[in-house]
């Protein structure tokens, strides 16, 4: 959307800002593509939207905030959680991937740092967790294969060994197995980063395949490692491809203050992409069993509702006999047994 700013400028630790005071919309416009880096953060990215790709080494929370260390390529970026974004991440998702889309600025507490601000949960995507390589694992172990692939690659081998991108060019000519999330497609390729590097999967057996890909897919696949014009590329077996389970957008959050100064803003649904093609196959791992504490509670609430029955059993009778009588009798029958009891004691009846 095109909007009309009316606000005070002026400079931050050498950058540009506006204190906007009214925002008017203009009219929508084609939307802006972040600009993607592998790299870290510079001034000359600054107050520009990019979008990285990589591995959470550390996630640390400060009250409605939080901050979480990236690993891109082999640098450092630190992504910063405002609450405004709306955006909940758990100290859990260390070592998980993840896409993030944000405007990059200075930290507040190091002017010679740079953090990369997502805007949304629209601009967080988390990959899949660890244990869903295991999951992988067992999935290839058991011989699943995809509805309507053929056999495997012979070129891609039964006992291809998951190895990090970073370390291809070394591998060329060798069967490899490789994950990450899917950064960029293009036709018949798709460019995946494992938060080492990235690198572009295709080939002729494969291209029906890849071209079903879309940006934020976490997958796994096997084949060859080759060069071409443009590079590194695998060759991937068709067979190969995994998805692999992720949490896709985080929470959402209720209101933006986007919304707030621009009410007539349309608002935008996440509708992550989902992988459908006929030879790519969900890696699913096994629900969690309960803890013992979970059962032990369990167990015991069954316990008290069964005493709660047998009591309410025994005592139908009275509890009939009281119910008949208005709430003055009952009251003055209540005072009487506790006067005779006061009396005679508790093993004396009135």
């Amino acid at each position: 959307m095109s909007v009309h700013v009316v606000g005070k400028v002026g400079r931050w630790e050498g950058g540009p800002t506006v204190l906007a005071s009214q925002l008017t919309s203009r009219g929508e416009m084609q939307a802006v593509s972040p600009h993607s880096i592998t790299g870290s953060l510079s001034g000359s990215l600054e107050w520009r939207l990019i979008s990285v790709c990589g591995r959470i080494d550390k996630v640390v929370h400060a009250g409605s905030r939080w901050r979480a260390d990236m690993t891109i390529d082999g640098h450092a970026v630190v992504v910063l959680g405002e609450p405004a974004a709306g955006i909940t991440v758990a100290s859990s998702v260390a070592g998980r991937m993840a896409i993030v889309v944000g405007i990059v600025r200075r930290s507040t507490s190091d002017s010679s740092a740079f953090q990369l601000l997502p805007r949304s949960t629209l601009d967080f995507r988390l990959g899949p967790s660890p244990e869903a390589f295991g999951a992988v694992g067992a999935a290839r172990s058991g011989g699943a294969s995809a509805a309507g692939g053929g056999s495997r690659n012979s070129n891609a081998g039964p006992a291809a060994n998951t190895v990090g991108i970073a370390s291809l060019a070394g591998l060329v000519g060798q069967s490899v197995t490789v994950a990450g999330l899917v950064t960029e497609t293009a036709g018949s390729t798709a460019t995946i980063d494992d938060g080492t590097g990235r690198v572009r999967i295709g080939g002729p057996a494969a291209a029906v395949a890849v071209e079903m890909l879309e940006p934020g897919d976490a997958i796994e696949v096997a084949g060859v490692v080759r060069r071409d014009d443009l590079g590194l590329i695998v060759e991937v077996d068709p067979a190969s491809i995994v998805d692999l389970p992720g949490d896709g957008a985080a929470a959402p959050t209720n209101s933006s203050d986007v919304a707030a100064l621009l009410p007539d803003a349309a608002t935008q649904s996440p509708g992550p992409s989902q992988a459908a093609g006929a030879s790519i196959r969900r890696a699913v791992a096994a629900a969690p069993l309960p803890d013992a504490l979970t059962i032990v509670a369990i167990l015991l609430a069954m316990l008290a509702v069964s005493a709660a029955a047998v009591a309410l059993s025994r005592n139908r009778g009275r509890i009939g006999k009281f119910a008949g009588r208005s709430s003055a009798g009952v009251i003055a029958q209540i005072a009487r047994v506790l006067s005779w009891r006061a009396t005679f004691g508790r093993g004396n009846r009135p």
